[in-house]
C-alpha cells in the first residue's frame, strides 16, 4: 500500500490497537493472528474504497470509528454478531450462538410471555446483559451508525481494556445497562 506518512501512521497505530483486541478477546493465539489479518484485509479494503484522503479525514472528523466497529465483528476479532435492529428472533439466535461459542450455560429470563412479539433487539440485550454480568460476563455494543446491533460477548474482566483500546481506535461502546423505550 503507497501511503503517505500520516495515512501509515494511522494504519500502524489502528493495526497495533486491532492486534492487542485480538489477543484479549482470543486464548488461541493462531487464531488471534488469522482475525488481525482479516481486520486487516478489511481496513486496506476500506481505505483503497474510499481512498486516503478520505480515511484520514473520517479519521479526523471521528466517524471512522463506525467503519472500524464494522471490522471488529467482521474480523471475528472477538465473539461478536450483527443483527438488524427490528429481528429480535435473530438477535436471540445469535445470542444464544455466541454463548454457546464461549461454553456458557445460562437460561436467560426477559419477564415476558413471548420475548420475540414483546421485546425488540435492544431490550434483549439489556436484559441478557444484566443477567450475564452475574455469571462473570458482558455483552456490549459497537456503534457503527448503521440500523443494526453488533453486539460482543466477553468476560467481564476484559472489558475496561476492552472500552480502552475501543476509545483508541475512535470506536464507541453500548454498555446495554439501560432499557429504553425504542416505540
Amino acid at each position: 500500500m503507497n501511503m503517505s506518512e500520516d495515512g501509515l501512521s494511522l494504519v500502524k497505530g489502528i493495526m497495533s490497537t486491532a492486534t492487542k483486541m485480538a489477543y484479549l478477546l482470543n486464548s488461541d493465539k493462531e487464531y488471534a493472528e488469522e482475525a488481525v489479518e482479516r481486520f486487516s484485509q478489511l481496513l486496506e479494503e476500506h481505505i483503497d474504497e474510499v481512498g486516503e484522503d478520505d480515511f484520514i479525514d473520517s479519521h479526523h472528523e471521528g466517524y471512522l470509528g463506525y467503519s472500524l466497529a464494522t471490522f471488529i465483528d467482521e474480523a471475528s476479532l472477538g465473539n461478536s454478531f450483527m443483527v438488524d435492529w427490528k429481528d429480535t428472533e435473530s438477535a436471540l439466535d445469535w445470542l444464544d450462538s455466541a454463548l454457546e461459542n464461549e461454553d456458557v450455560s445460562i437460561d436467560l429470563q426477559y419477564d415476558v410471555d413471548d420475548p420475540i412479539s414483546e421485546l425488540d433487539a435492544h431490550q434483549i440485550f439489556v436484559r441478557s446483559n444484566l443477567q450475564l454480568s452475574a455469571i462473570g460476563y458482558s455483552l456490549l455494543g459497537l456503534d457503527t451508525g448503521d440500523d443494526c446491533y453488533r453486539e460482543i460477548l466477553l468476560p467481564s474482566e476484559s472489558v475496561d481494556r476492552f472500552i480502552q483500546l475501543a476509545a483508541e481506535m475512535g470506536v464507541e461502546i453500548t454498555m446495554n445497562d439501560v432499557e429504553e423505550d425504542l416505540s
